[in-house]
């Protein structure tokens, strides 16, 4: 089983109220800083492709296999804000779409030009993107808003702002979801903080909310990384999985009811107005 840094590990989760259901506020050792995720990044720098033949055999993850044609003309222009190792702007400049990828963290980037110099990587902050109004067919914000203890605004203002109206958003985070507010109401999450601010986990409402007031018009939810949740809350273990099996009973768990009330992570799809 993959052993979890000091740093990785969270130390503590509070529950914290507000008008749309409440927050889950993780603390870890370290916060989510740039040197954070470069080091992140180098540790697992042995699953970054490092030929550019290599980006041909990327592929989306399989919550965005179908959506990304859905809703995206094939030769549009998409940005990934906060790319990490880059495998979503990857796999959608194989699929023939114009993509542009962009990290705080130099050495990520700095990396990918590297190995992938036909492929558009960019240091910049996803808070203050340094492109124009309405430059994109379609955003993806992958796991970033949730970081800023300040909350998600500053990041999904700068993903609506860059996009085209007729555009389409999609912004992954972490979810507070139907097993975590029923723990809640078990009396967990309760307690002073420790360490220092990782991320937070939203309702579906208040991220909704959030991008209604932006300008976004909501399409679609979809949760998922149902696996993850009973990892982190229900005792079970899934390191024992491994390749094609991890595969299919994590996205099972997506599907089936119930469990799939579960995600982790939340995929918030809209259309800017």
């Amino acid at each position: 089983m993959q052993q979890i840094d000091s740093a990785e590990q969270i130390l503590k989760i509070i529950y914290t109220p507000n008008e749309f259901g409440g927050r889950l506020k993780y603390f870890r050792a370290c916060g989510a800083t740039s040197q954070y995720w470069d080091g992140l990044w180098d540790k697992k720098s042995e699953r970054l492709p490092v030929r550019s033949s290599d980006a041909e055999h990327a592929r989306l993850p399989w919550f965005l296999r179908r959506l990304i044609p859905k809703h995206v003309q094939r030769g549009g222009s998409v940005l990934e804000a906060g790319c990490g190792m880059g495998g979503f702007t990857l796999a959608v400049a194989a699929l023939g779409y114009q993509a542009i990828g962009i990290d705080f963290a130099p050495r990520i980037i700095e990396r990918l030009q590297l190995h992938h110099p036909r492929v558009d990587f960019r240091i910049d902050n996803a808070t203050h993107l340094q492109f124009a109004s309405d430059y994109f067919d379609a955003v993806y914000s992958p796991g970033v808003c949730e970081h800023f203890e300040e909350g998600p605004d500053s990041v999904l203002k700068e993903a609506v702002r860059v996009l085209k109206p007729g555009g389409h958003l999609f912004v992954s985070a972490p979810c507070f979801n139907a097993l975590r507010r029923y723990m809640v109401s078990l009396g967990r999450f309760k307690g002073d903080a420790v360490g220092e601010f990782y991320q937070y986990a939203f309702t579906q409402r208040e991220i909704s909310a959030r991008l209604h007031n932006l300008g976004v018009q909501l399409l679609h939810v979809r949760l998922y990384g149902t696996m993850k949740t009973l990892n982190d809350h229900a005792g079970f273990k899934s390191g024992f999985l491994r390749g094609r099996t991890a595969n299919i009973a994590s996205a099972s768990l997506d599907l089936l009811p119930i469990t799939n009330r579960w995600g982790h992570c939340g995929l918030w799809i809209g259309e800017k107005l």
